[in-house]
Formats: C-alpha cells, sequence, structure tokens
C-alpha cells in the first residue's frame, strides 16, 4: 500500500513538473522576410534584445559561428523622381548585436525562421533558433 501510494505521488509531482515548464515554452515563427518579433525583453546569450522586430543572420567560419541581430524599424517616405512621385514603406537596420553559438545540423533547409523561447522565472530567453534558408540550428 505505501509502495503505491509513493508511486503515486511521484508520478503526480513528475506531470506537475512537465506540464508547468511546457507551458513557460513557447515557439516564435518568422514574417514571410524571416524576421522575428517579441514582445517582452528575451536574452540570447548574453545579450539582451528589446521587444520590437528582428532581422537575423547565421554567420560561420573557421567552427566559430554567431548570430547576427539587427532592429528592423519601417518609415514612409515621399519619394519623388522623374519616374515615379509616392509613398513608399523604407525598411531600416540597427545592428543589435552578435551572439556566439553552438550548431546543430538539419536533415535539410528551415523553411522559416523559428525561435524556442523559455521563460526562466526572471525573463524569457531564446534556448535554439533556426535561421529560414539554413541547413544547422543555433543552440544557446
Amino acid at each position: 500500500m505505501r509502495v503505491r501510494a509513493l508511486s503515486l505521488i511521484v508520478l503526480t509531482c513528475a506531470l506537475l513538473c512537465t506540464n508547468s515548464s511546457a507551458a513557460d515554452r513557447k515557439v516564435v515563427e518568422s514574417n514571410e522576410k524571416g524576421d522575428i518579433t517579441l514582445t517582452q525583453p528575451t536574452r540570447v546569450g548574453n545579450l539582451t534584445l528589446q521587444p520590437g522586430t528582428y532581422s537575423i543572420e547565421e554567420h560561420g567560419s573557421h567552427g566559430q559561428h554567431f548570430l547576427r541581430f539587427q532592429q528592423v524599424k519601417y518609415s514612409t517616405d515621399l519619394e519623388a523622381n522623374w519616374s515615379y512621385t509616392g509613398w513608399v514603406k523604407n525598411r531600416h537596420l540597427t545592428e543589435a548585436g552578435k551572439v556566439d553559438c553552438e550548431q546543430q545540423p538539419l536533415e535539410k533547409k528551415a523553411k522559416s525562421t523559428v525561435a524556442d523561447i523559455i521563460n526562466d522565472g526572471e525573463a524569457q530567453r531564446i534556448s535554439q533558433l533556426t535561421v529560414k534558408g539554413k541547413k544547422v540550428s543555433c543552440v544557446f
């Protein structure tokens, strides 16, 4: 009887721990340009990204790999030249930082940029990021 009660308690605790960690995890997928939008401050390695939209580029050479984050802002400007006069939407990129990462190979190229975000109590943190068009996933 005691063994059965103890097993039931252990199983209940395991289920509660599993459910709480699953609730603290979410996936953010990119838009058609491959940009991701964060709604609250989010850590990536040693970099903290403020809420906003970010363009992400994966770079690597000689065994060292890193991700480059650029914040995306849009402006609407009047363009006037001999062939066109009107309002245009311009995309501006501001350097947010670079983060070293460990790469894991994928079977095929990623169809979109996907960030696996964990809420670790204090803040959000990206634990894994896959960049659109790449055959690797970056783990932090």
